[in-house]
C-alpha cells in the first residue's frame, strides 16, 4: 500500500515538475517528495527519510546532498535575479511615471534691447561692500575715504547732469556737494551684486532712503537707487536716480 501511495505521489509530483520553470526542471523528484511529505504527511517522515538515506547508502546520500546544494544555490540565484529585475522594473516605472521637466517656453517680450540680455547672475559681495563703504563715507563727510572706492576716471550720471571725470575732479565735486549739508542720514533698503553671464560686466545696485538737512535746517527726504559699475574692484560708473517724497500736508 505504501509503495502504491509513493508511486501515485511520484506521478503527481512529476506532473507538477513539468509545469515549473526551467530553473527547477533539473531538480530531482525525490527532493520534492521530501518536501511534500514534510508538509502534508507525518512530521517524522523527513528525519526518518534522511536517516535511512544517510546510513543505508553513502554514495546515494552524497548524490542527494549535491542535488540539494545545487537546488539551494539555484533558488538563491533565481531570487536574486528576480529582485534585481523587480528593482529595475520599479526604477523604470518610477522614472517613466515622472513627467520630464517642461522645456522653458520662449518668452514673448513686448520690448527689445539694443544689446542681447546679459542674463545677470549673483556677483561678488565684496563689490557691494566697496560701494556701500564709499556711500557711508560720503554720509559721514569723509570724502577721502569715499573716493577710495573709485577708479582713476568715473562716468557720473545724476539728475540733469552727465560727465566723465577724473578721480581728482570727482573728489572736488563731492567735497563741494557735501559741504552744503549739515547732516545726511541714509537708511539702506537693499542691495545686490551681479555679474553678466559672459563675466564681462559687474554691477552693484543699492536702494535706500536719504534724509538731508541743509545748513539752514531745511530737511529733504528722497528715495535713491544707485547703480555702480565695477572694474578691477573699483567704481568706474555711478548712475543715481532719485525720487522726492511728497510734501507733508
Amino acid at each position: 500500500m505504501m509503495r502504491q501511495n509513493m508511486k501515485m505521489l511520484t506521478q503527481k509530483v512529476q506532473g507538477i515538475l513539468k509545469k515549473t520553470t526551467h530553473l527547477l526542471a533539473f531538480a530531482d523528484t525525490s527532493l520534492y517528495l521530501i518536501l511534500y511529505y514534510s508538509v502534508n504527511c507525518e512530521t517524522d517522515f523527513l528525519p526518518q527519510f534522511f536517516f535511512r538515506t544517510l546510513f543505508s547508502n553513502p554514495k546515494q546520500n552524497l548524490f542527494y546532498m549535491k542535488r540539494l546544494f545545487l537546488f539551494a544555490c539555484t533558488a538563491l540565484m533565481a531570487a536574486g535575479c528576480n529582485n534585481s529585475s523587480d528593482s529595475k522594473d520599479t526604477k523604470t516605472t518610477d522614472s517613466a511615471g515622472k513627467a520630464a521637466p517642461a522645456t522653458a517656453a520662449k518668452m514673448d517680450y513686448p520690448y527689445t534691447l539694443d544689446e542681447p540680455y546679459k542674463n545677470w547672475q549673483p556677483g561678488d559681495q565684496q563689490h557691494a561692500v566697496t560701494v556701500m563703504k564709499s556711500l557711508k563715507a560720503f554720509e559721514t563727510g569723509d570724502i577721502a575715504a569715499c573716493m577710495a572706492g573709485f577708479g582713476d576716471s568715473v562716468d557720473v550720471r545724476f539728475d540733469g547732469y552727465r560727465a566723465r571725470l577724473s578721480h581728482d575732479s570727482l573728489m572736488k565735486q563731492f567735497t563741494a556737494q557735501r559741504a552744503n549739508y549739515a547732516s545726511i542720514v541714509i537708511k539702506m533698503g537693499d542691495w545686490e551684486s551681479v555679474i553678466s553671464e559672459d563675466k564681462k560686466e559687474q554691477w552693484v545696485t543699492m536702494w535706500y532712503k536719504q534724509v538731508e538737512t541743509d545748513k539752514k535746517g531745511k530737511v529733504d527726504s528722497m528715495s535713491v537707487v544707485d547703480d555702480a559699475k565695477i572694474e578691477n574692484g573699483k567704481i568706474v560708473l555711478l548712475d543715481e536716480k532719485i525720487q522726492h517724497y511728497p510734501a507733508k500736508k
